[in-house]
């Protein structure tokens, strides 16, 4: 067993894991309060799983089942809600609640935990606007003040805000990763290695592609009419362009003026180019919210898991919806097995390959005719 031992809290369906894994680490307990992702994780890792309530895990139950003694937890990770803080898509009138939203106290749980395991590193990921809140700014400072005063430790929070296709993954998918050595120590965003064009001088590449995720995933020609878009607005998918939306069909669009600019979601009749990175892969997508495939139907669940950069034979269980919410509230695991190495390399004197294996190869299967 790996001796970097993690305790994930907010784990879903394990995608920060399975990373992690990929860098050297064991999680050595899990916890979620969804039982379809707590039996995704079961199904296909040997890690200790509670599906509880946060507030109801106790750090007698981590120590115990995760068989930690205390100062034993290389690294605490977890993602919080992010509802509180998101907004997703443009068109949309309902702001954010921040910290008024009551799903925003289980950011004191994860600092409950934190002081109870005195963890070397911590981690929390989630949507970049809950580190532009000022609000939300100061209450981590405060936690992590009296984190430090309980604890006589060091803690210094240094906030990563990276996009994940400038990393390798096949998906425009922004996050912020807050991490904290118990020694106080620095640590640095990785250097990006894609973007949207090549800089060879630099040895920077190109953004990896949707096809490059999606080439080697076969789909039958029953189940691509079975995921075809109906109803009124599914019809309308059809005369989209790749890697356009709804604001096609606008006065300013190259469509019919049936919509006015910036009316509905950015992700309604959203179309993924094959050339381009993926858009964020939403996780409650509705009757004709994108991204949809180029060839006008829904992406399958394995498409949807490829572009999250989830382990290959992964096996999700619960219903399609619940598939789809899952992995769609999921972190890509190719940005967290990075993260896991540069975590071992800057703050755990570990010696890491920094290779990342999760990141998706090109595509060497040729692209079919599309009409782009």
């Amino acid at each position: 067993m790996s001796r970097l031992k993690v305790v994930s809290l907010f784990s879903g369906l394990g995608g920060i894991d399975y990373g992690l894994e990929a860098a050297g680490f064991k999680t050595v307990f899990a916890t979620d309060f969804d039982i379809d992702c707590c039996t995704t994780i079961a199904t296909n890792r040997d890690w200790h799983v509670e599906c509880a309530d946060i507030h109801d895990v106790t750090s007698n139950e981590i120590f115990e089942f995760g068989g930690l003694d205390e100062g034993e937890c290389s690294l605490l990770v977890g993602g919080p809600p992010c509802q509180p803080f998101s907004k997703s898509g443009f068109g949309s009138e309902t702001q954010p609640k921040g910290l008024k939203d009551k799903r925003s106290n289980t950011i004191a749980e994860f600092f409950r935990i934190a002081a109870e395991l005195e963890p070397r590193v911590f981690m929390i990921e989630n949507v970049p606007q809950f580190a532009s809140d000022v609000q939300v700014q100061r209450y981590l400072a405060r936690k992590t003040a009296e984190l430090n005063l309980i604890t006589r430790s060091k803690y210094k929070l240094n906030f990563i805000k990276l996009n994940c296709a400038d990393y390798g993954i096949p998906q425009l998918r922004r996050r912020v990763f807050i991490v904290a050595s118990r020694d106080g120590s620095t640590f640095n965003a990785p250097l990006s290695t894609h973007a949207e064009s090549a800089i060879p001088r630099l040895g920077i590449k190109k953004h990896k592609s949707t096809w490059d995720a999606l080439s080697r995933i076969s789909i039958s020609k029953q189940e691509k009419e079975l995921l075809r878009v109906g109803g009124r607005w599914g019809e309308l998918l059809d005369s989209i362009p790749a890697g356009e939306n709804y604001l096609w069909h606008t006065r300013r669009g190259g469509g019919r003026p049936i919509f006015k600019w910036r009316s509905r979601f950015w992700h309604f009749l959203l179309k993924l180019h094959p050339e381009q990175p993926s858009w964020t892969i939403p996780a409650r997508p509705g009757a004709h919210t994108g991204p949809f495939h180029w060839d006008n139907r829904r992406l399958a669940v394995d498409e949807l898991a490829a572009l999250q950069t989830l382990p290959k034979e992964i096996k999700i269980y619960g219903s399609i919806t619940s598939a789809k919410k899952q992995i769609g509230n999921a972190v890509p695991s190719a940005i967290a097995e990075l993260l896991g190495h540069e975590i071992r390399r800057q703050l755990l004197d570990s010696k890491s390959r920094m290779r990342t294996a999760m990141v998706p190869t090109r595509a060497t299967k040729r692209l079919p005719s599309v009409e782009l």
